[in-house]
């Protein structure tokens, strides 16, 4: 007897997952318009009836790409994409707000530049509705593996060399767990070499060589994730958000939330709020 073990798959099944962080049926009209959207999560579209547009831009808002929402398509709006949307007449939707959380902690889709969009099948638009509008645990089952599939299908059409499969040292999974299991502010490259029993220059030489990046960026980019996340999951005041989160005081929290992200958590808040319909 024999037994073959892929220890990633295992290692990767247990460490990325997707979550629906929001969802709904819309039925909109010309007042769905937003500008300057950037989410902590990404956003799916299933088209069902009227028409509407998503214009991708830059950090300097250059045009770099302009969309049409149709029926019967399927729109991929990447976490942390800067985007404006409209509607000139209607526009009838079921949305998906999701994470694809990698072993990082980070989102698999984050940073990726553009929308993307593919042709659903015919009425598969109309399937997604009915099952969001279903009750009891198989719809939901159903809506996740939906959703898994989907999101494949369009990471692969995006880009399919631009999502390797990451092979992390033993190091570097010890040091994902600890960034991220808690998020905290008071997470540097000289606490968590000191909790791994490792220098500062061998820490941040092995992380540099197996993921490409910093990790003071990575450790950036985890903590305004969280953020992000926290303003617009939660009612909790700036105070406590800032206090969960380990920062010094709130005033600190919102300098270094205006410095990374272009405004105050306050105003974030609000706008993001707006566009998900959650005034």
């Amino acid at each position: 007897m024999r037994i073959e073990k892929n220890m990633e798959l295992d290692y990767l099944a247990s460490t990325v997952h997707i979550q629906i962080v929001d969802s709904g049926c819309a039925y909109l009209d010309e007042r769905w318009s937003g500008k300057n959207i950037r989410s902590p999560f990404s956003r799916l579209y299933y088209i069902l009836g009227g028409s509407g547009t998503i214009e991708t831009v830059s950090e300097q808002g250059t045009s770099l790409q302009t969309v049409r929402l149709v029926p019967e398509n399927l729109c991929l709006i990447p976490a942390g994409m800067l985007h404006h949307y409209s509607c000139s007449s209607h526009l009838e939707k079921v949305y998906f707000h999701v994470n694809v959380t990698l072993p990082s902690g980070l989102d698999l889709l984050s940073g990726y530049p553009t929308c993307c969009i593919l042709p659903c099948p015919a009425g598969r638009a109309q399937q997604m509705r009915s099952l969001y509008e279903s009750q009891g645990i198989l719809s939901v089952l159903h809506i996740q593996s939906e959703l898994v599939r989907d999101v494949c299908q369009l990471v692969q059409k995006m880009q399919p060399n631009a999502f390797p499969s990451p092979t992390y040292s033993r190091l570097l999974q010890r040091l994902f767990s600890m960034a991220a299991s808690p998020v905290n502010a008071k997470n540097n490259v000289r606490s968590l070499a000191k909790r791994l029993n490792v220098s500062e220059s061998t820490l941040a030489k092995k992380f540099k060589a197996q993921t490409g990046e910093t990790l003071g960026s990575y450790l950036d980019e985890l903590l305004l994730k969280q953020c992000c996340q926290m303003l617009l999951a939660s009612s909790l005041s700036l105070r406590d958000i800032s206090d969960e989160l380990g920062f010094t005081d709130q005033f600190y929290f919102s300098r270094y939330f205006k410095q990374h992200m272009g405004e105050p958590p306050s105003i974030y808040r609000r706008r993001m709020l707006k566009s998900m319909g959650r005034e």
